[in-house]
């Protein structure tokens, strides 16, 4: 078993220079908790101790990890380079956008409390499900751990020549209503419904 901060387990298991073979090794991550230190964790390097060992890699205390939305999830969700976190409330801040069923992913993982400083970027369709008339799971799993987190819907423009893309303005103002993010459409869609929800989706304040 090996133990030791991120950066003397890195050494030991990942830096060419200095690292040696322990491919089965369980590994202890022991960083003090980020409240005393004000430090961060790279999501890459856990993703990298992972990687280094088929053995069970665990981070005993509460950190902060950071990192863009494919590092966090291979630090966190893959299975053959993920890490557990044995302390509650661990933070997880993604710095690059995620779709809404990356996001659920990340929130998901145990013991962690996930920040998307890089928001969500997804369709209608991913973010509002039409069958309950409600924000999606996914969604509702990421704005649950992050109440502010950005939105950035992407369907594809509408064209009256090759396509009837349009949005009905009901569902924009759910995902609106459940984030005090912005909420931004990011191409030129077809917005249809009452007057009472396409005010509600683009001119009422939540």
């Amino acid at each position: 078993k090996i133990t030791g901060s991120q950066s003397d387990v890195t050494a030991a298991l990942v830096t060419e220079a200095s690292k040696v073979t322990a491919s089965s090794a369980l590994v202890t991550i022991s960083d003090a908790a980020f409240a005393n230190t004000n430090s961060t964790i790279a999501a890459s390097d856990l993703k990298n101790i992972g990687n280094a060992t088929s053995g069970a890699v665990s981070v005993t205390n509460l950190v902060k990890v950071t990192g863009n939305q494919a590092d966090m999830t291979a630090a966190l969700v893959t299975e053959a380079s993920k890490v557990t976190f044995a302390a509650a409330n661990t933070l997880a801040e993604v710095s690059t956008a995620v779709t809404a069923s990356q996001g659920q992913a990340i929130a998901a993982t145990t013991n962690i409390s996930a920040a998307f400083a890089g928001g969500v970027t997804d369709s209608v369709a991913n973010l509002y499900d039409a069958n309950n008339t409600a924000i999606s799971t996914n969604f509702n799993a990421i704005k649950t751990e992050d109440s502010d987190v950005a939105v950035t819907i992407d369907d594809g423009a509408f064209s009256a020549n090759t396509n009837n893309n349009t949005i009905a303005a009901a569902r924009l103002s759910a995902i609106g209503n459940a984030t005090t993010g912005t909420v931004t459409v990011s191409n030129a869609v077809k917005i249809t419904g009452s007057q009472s929800d396409v005010t509600a989706a683009l001119v009422t304040e939540a």
